[in-house]
């Protein structure tokens, strides 16, 4: 009887410290910890009269840019990665064709490098925030636009890490075609918007964004004026940013921060086809206006 009884005992005991009770439920096991997601790493780039403040070496994969204008004028900010074995002398002596030849400086220019994405121009002081999926290789910084822009540094882009973060949220998608812009809102509401930006087109296009100055001048008036109507007083703009070249196939995000008013997008790439340049792409039609409120 004791035996008996001892052995019940021993049973209930095991019973307990294995998480069962009288009724026979077992208990859920707890669940694993899920790993924080990685988050985007940034890289802070200033822009003085003097050159560019940016780091020598960074890891590839998805980077936020944060560019800094502390110059005296509008700036902006364009990466170019060098294919092959290209160089920066030669890249400078393709620029320095633009004094006198401009098409064989922007055919050697796109024979040396591919474009990468980058900013809009914006105002002394501002701020601007881009995010850019870089693959390995050699680049070069330089201050958009890309064509006469000064050559500063090189940048060395490493494999990217094996952590992956994922892409930014974005408001919307506005795609670039030959010629428009495809997605674009009429209204943002003031304040932060992210926007992915895709080339879904066959040559470079970049977004080029600006403020008009003038009041009392709506959103379609501007979209006529784009178009060759005119106003009654020529606007003025202020630069608000945007995302700079970008090749056929590729994408970026963008995050705008606007106050309330009209803005316009503009596309300020030469059209090249068959070897020849020609208008601007915002002459043949990339364009567009929009209201922030």
């Amino acid at each position: 009887m004791k035996t008996a009884l001892a052995f019940m005992l021993t049973l209930a005991s095991i019973l307990v410290a294995c998480g069962g009770d009288s009724d026979g439920e077992e208990t859920a096991a707890p669940s694993p910890t899920a790993e924080p997601a990685a988050e985007i790493p940034i890289v802070d780039i200033t822009k003085t009269d003097e050159g560019f403040e940016a780091p020598d070496s960074i890891p590839g994969g998805l980077t936020r840019f944060r560019f800094h204008n502390a110059g005296t004028g509008p700036n902006g900010v364009v990466l170019l990665r060098f294919k092959d074995e290209g160089t920066l002398d030669q890249l400078r002596d393709a620029y320095a064709l633009g004094a006198t030849d401009f098409a064989a400086s922007a055919t050697e220019v796109y024979r040396l490098t591919t474009h990468e994405g980058g900013t809009g121009l914006i105002a002394p002081g501002g701020e601007a925030d881009v995010v850019l999926d870089l693959a390995p290789g050699r680049y070069v910084i330089l201050r958009f636009p890309a064509i006469g822009g000064a050559i500063t540094r090189e940048l060395e882009v490493t494999a990217p890490p094996d952590a992956r973060p994922a892409p930014p949220e974005s408001a919307f998608t506005v795609g670039m075609f030959e010629f428009a812009y495809v997605g674009f809102p009429d209204t943002l509401p003031p304040g932060k918007t992210t926007v992915e930006v895709v080339n879904e087109g066959r040559q470079f296009h970049l977004m080029d964004v600006r403020r008009v100055n003038e009041e009392d001048i709506s959103a379609e008036q501007v979209r006529q004026h784009l178009g060759g109507s005119p106003l009654p007083v020529e606007p003025t703009y202020t630069f608000a940013g945007g995302m700079a070249e970008l090749e056929p196939g590729d994408s970026g995000w963008v995050t705008l921060d606007l106050e309330p008013g009209v803005y316009t997008l503009t596309c300020l790439i030469f059209d090249r086809r068959d070897g020849a340049i020609g208008k601007l792409h915002t002459d043949l039609g990339m364009h567009y206006a929009f209201t922030v409120e």
